[in-house]
């Protein structure tokens, strides 16, 4: 019985002309022998038999899983083409680093993969921005992302192009809910700021992102970022008339506002309806 350490198994690769052979595979794959190689690590001098490894398809998940945890390398680049999607995965998430080249192979083989690779190393990333091609459906899942941290997103959005924001409403949405989760203003044009507001979720979540750009922005662009929340709220610059809101802490806020900077009469809770505000516009 042959003894289960590194030592042999290269010594058969060696003797194999540098092949991991089905004899090998099959005896890779039986548990005995992974767990007991995950005693022992290979060293510098084991590459190539590392690169042969890592590239075994034939192994087992569980195989590949254990043995991973004994190479030696991290990898800025390997061909990974023939392995399957969950050694790939276990590949990436063990062995792979953040780079431009290993983000290209899984985005072009691996759909969606590459953004884990990002959430694996979000600041190597964020930090080589210009070398990670991203398309509109990658900045949303990078966006919507469980495991990026929410002040990194922050910086993420930071370094959009605004254009890229004003041309996706699905962006523009998640931009705005990213905002609204850290109560944090991002500088944006005013296209853009539109844009995010008018593609907010709900009412409720446009009306807070005007309240938290308010004091930032004049009264020509305070009337037309309310104009973009929605149909209802055009009505507090139509002459005469007399909108309600339901009476939130929100909508207080957005009315007070726009009394206190002259651009509407007044508002006050509805004499019909004491869940409701009552808006004045002005007469003029």
């Amino acid at each position: 019985k042959v003894i289960p350490d590194w030592s042999n198994v290269i010594e058969h690769y060696v003797i194999s002309e540098n092949k991991i052979t089905n004899i090998l595979i099959n005896f890779l794959n039986s548990e005995d022998v992974y767990s007991e190689l995950l005693k022992e690590k290979l060293i510098k001098e084991n590459k190539d038999f590392e690169i042969s490894l890592i590239k075994c398809n034939e192994l087992s998940d569980d195989s590949y899983n254990s043995l991973l945890n004994s190479t030696y390398y991290h990898w800025n680049s390997i061909d990974f083409d023939n392995l399957s999607v969950e050694k790939v995965l276990i590949l990436l998430n063990k062995k792979l680093n953040t780079t431009k080249e290993n983000y290209d192979k899984l985005k072009s083989g691996f759909p969606k993969n590459h953004i884990k690779l990002i959430e694996k190393d979000f600041k190597k990333f964020h930090d080589n921005l210009d070398q990670f091609e991203t398309d509109e459906d990658d900045i949303i899942l990078l966006l919507k992302s469980d495991e990026i941290l929410l002040n990194n997103k922050i910086l993420y959005i930071s370094k959009l192009e605004e254009q890229t924001i004003v041309d996706s409403k699905k962006i523009s949405e998640l931009v705005g809910e990213v905002i609204l989760l850290k109560g944090m203003k991002i500088s944006f044009e005013i296209p853009t700021l539109n844009s995010i507001i008018k593609a907010a979720i709900s009412y409720e979540s446009s009306v807070k992102l005007f309240n938290l750009y308010s004091d930032s922005l004049d009264n020509a662009n305070l009337i037309e970022c309310v104009k973009n929340i929605g149909y209802s709220y055009k009505e507090l610059f139509l002459k005469q008339h007399k909108p309600t809101y339901i009476k939130t802490e929100y909508n207080f806020k957005l009315l007070n506002i726009l009394k206190e900077k002259g651009l509407i009469k007044n508002f006050d809770i509805d004499k019909k309806d004491k869940n409701l505000y009552r808006a004045i516009a002005n007469y003029h």
